[in-house]
């Protein structure tokens, strides 16, 4: 029982020590990486107050933006692939949509997965 009480102290005194040393939780978006890249770009178009941060409305009028260039098939990235996107998505469910519902459920999400991973080797 002794043993066992001080294994758990020990675990949990790790498990702080580590909590303790990892950095401070960071807004989504922020960090290394494409999504730090996006955010700074949103930033820059949408803050209109200039504190360095999108607000409740600024947000509101990026998401807007967002799903206007969606639906003008501009939707991804500076070069506007949204469009190519949906043709790409249209294409993989007429392969690989057995059901004809419209989405790929686990079975077929695996299989075209499968067919996939065998195209790239």
């Amino acid at each position: 029982m002794c043993r066992r009480a001080y294994f758990a102290v020990l675990c949990l005194s790790g498990s702080c020590c580590l909590a303790v040393n990892q950095p401070a939780f960071s807004a989504p978006g922020e960090g290394d990486g494409k999504r730090a890249e996006l955010r700074q770009r949103a930033v820059q178009n949408f803050d209109k107050n200039g504190n360095g941060q999108l607000d409740p409305d600024e947000k509101e009028a990026a998401k807007e933006a967002m799903q206007k260039r969606r639906e003008q098939g501009g939707g991804k990235g500076q070069g506007g692939q949204g469009a190519r996107d949906q043709e790409r998505r249209r294409k993989l469910l007429e392969k690989f949509d057995r059901d004809g519902d419209g989405r790929l459920n686990e079975t077929e999400r695996a299989s075209a997965k499968e067919t996939r991973a065998k195209r790239e080797r």
